[in-house]
């Protein structure tokens, strides 16, 4: 089974600069294959079908991707045992955000309005 654009077949670390409204943060992300031997996948857990809209930064946080955190939108180690890992996120500057809560944003760790569709 070939890797789905959202999975990697082994761990990867990436780093990129991506333009926020109008501000910068690095991005990056230490990621496992959701792919396990038996051709199943540990499922995402929607912790809400509406995103997290918050103040955040100066500083680092950890965007929950498994869905199964008690402190969303951020990681509690919840998914401790699955194929899943947080998403890093540092930002330079104090701004307001809207992390995504469904978990399936195409543009993780941000809400991109796909909890409307699900």
């Amino acid at each position: 089974m070939a890797p789905r654009d959202d999975a990697v077949s082994s761990h990867v670390h990436f780093h990129r600069t991506i333009g926020y409204n109008g501000s910068t943060y690095n991005y990056s992300s230490l990621r496992a294959s959701v792919d396990q031997e038996d051709g199943m996948a540990d499922q995402v857990v929607i912790a809400q079908r509406e995103p997290y809209v918050m103040e955040v930064g100066p500083g680092t946080v950890y965007w929950c991707r498994c869905g199964r955190s008690k402190t969303q939108p951020f990681c509690d180690g919840s998914h401790t045992g699955t194929d899943f890992s947080p998403i890093e996120v540092e930002f330079k500057e104090r701004k307001r955000v809207a992390f995504c809560g469904c978990k399936h944003t195409n543009k993780p760790p941000f809400c991109d309005g796909t909890h409307s569709t699900l």
